[in-house]
């Protein structure tokens, strides 16, 4: 039942139908981005730890579990995206509200950005780029025929996206918000919203 399941679940991608113009660059980078982690860092890490190679190291691991996770998702399906886009919205939103708790929030040089779970340690709204292009592509979806007919079907989009953005610039983090900000009304501009009756 657990093998009918999780084939249910993930549809692992047809590697014929992979797009190489997109993750031809995407793999360079990777690769050029360990190389240059292992030429600047050598010095540093041998005064560090006595080990040339102990950032490269930690760096390739890091690079392996990204593209596991990378895959892992590449392997849902649109449905999930689709069907769990809000859960996701409501998850980051949560997170984003972590880093102003005292003790499990980070503080670093004012800036409340970070969470840290042992020695894991991440940025929310990092995450929060990936959940707000899920989110508006998946509102996009559903109401496709609104958004390019009534005016009204931009506001709740609109709305989430600033109490997204107002909480990452609370942190503050100008950048990221600006990055979110943009992407969104890129997309819903692709999508055909529309402003005016």
């Amino acid at each position: 039942m657990i093998s009918i399941f999780l084939r249910n679940l993930f549809s692992f991608p047809d590697l014929k139908k992979i797009d190489l113009l997109f993750f031809g660059p995407f793999f360079f980078l990777c690769i050029f981005g360990l190389l240059a982690v292992a030429s600047a860092s050598i010095q540093f890490s041998v005064s560090l730890t006595g080990d040339p190679l102990n950032l490269f190291t930690k760096q390739f691991f890091h690079l392996l579990a990204g593209l596991l996770i990378f895959s892992v998702l590449l392997s849902l399906p649109l449905s999930f995206w689709e069907r769990f886009d809000r859960f996701l919205l409501g998850f980051g939103l949560f997170l984003l509200v972590l880093v102003f708790v005292p003790k499990i929030g980070l503080e670093v040089n004012g800036a409340h950005r970070w969470l840290r779970f042992g020695s894991v340690g991440f940025q929310p709204s990092e995450i929060m780029k990936f959940i707000s292009i899920i989110y508006i592509a998946a509102y996009s979806v559903r109401r496709l025929k609104d958004l390019q007919s009534h005016w009204f079907a931009f506001f709740k989009p609109s709305f989430l996206v600033i109490l997204v953005v107002s909480l990452i610039l609370l942190q503050p983090d100008i950048g990221t918000s600006a990055v979110i900000f943009a992407t969104v009304l890129g997309m819903l501009f692709v999508a055909g919203v529309q402003l005016k009756q």
